[in-house]
């Protein structure tokens, strides 16, 4: 960034930076340098909605950015996510009856899917909302389920970061650990099982590094 201080790959990962560590005020102000280095990215924005609403700011402001975001968009990905934005804004304020709607709208839309990252998304956003309103039985019982038929899926042609992160998996394995359903030692060897998966699929060095975090 000091050669080149509109580098957004490096704006990116000093944002990522930045939110791992809790370090809010220099997110979204690193987010604005992206902005400002590229306004039409609609990266940028997204990085700035999920810094304001870190910070709690309010949710006015929040969704001000989210639309900036969606108006930069090709239309035909605008409705898809404008649901999921919906949803991690209800969340984030704790309407956990609109969150957990959108999350079975979604959930009810991806059955005619075949491909895991459709399935995956909606599958965790809704885990998410039964374990945050105290439904610890239905969120173990849709964890079952997703395992269940997650071989009934395709993957994503390429074994990249995407697909690695895009896949709920893990996620489930821990549900099904959290609400012991599963010892711990056994989910591990299931943990190994999908990662040994991803690998053999041709999941490189950058991958790799993903599978285990």
């Amino acid at each position: 960034l000091a050669l080149e201080p509109t580098a957004t790959y490096c704006l990116s990962l000093l944002w990522q930076l930045a939110e791992a560590t809790g370090a809010c005020r220099e997110a979204e102000s690193v987010a604005r340098s992206y902005m400002a280095a590229q306004p039409e990215n609609p990266t940028g924005y997204a990085l700035l909605a999920r810094s304001l609403a870190a910070q709690d700011r309010p949710e006015e402001a929040v969704r001000e950015v989210v639309e900036q975001y969606l108006q930069r968009l090709p239309e035909a990905r605008r409705s898809d996510k404008r649901r999921w934005l919906e949803y991690q804004v209800a969340a984030w304020q704790g309407h956990f009856d609109v969150a957990e709607k959108l999350a079975r709208e979604a959930m009810d839309d991806a059955k005619g899917s075949n491909q895991l990252l459709a399935r995956s998304a909606p599958a965790r956003a809704l885990a998410e909302v039964l374990l945050e309103t105290g439904r610890e039985a239905d969120a173990a019982a849709l964890a079952e389920d997703f395992l269940r038929r997650r071989d009934g899926w395709e993957p994503f042609a390429q074994a990249d970061d995407h697909a690695v992160v895009g896949d709920a998996s893990p996620d489930m394995l821990g549900i099904l650990v959290r609400t012991a359903r599963l010892d711990a030692a056994t989910a591990a060897t299931r943990r190994d099982a999908w990662a040994q998966a991803w690998n053999d699929l041709g999941a490189g060095p950058v991958t790799q590094r993903h599978i285990w975090l």
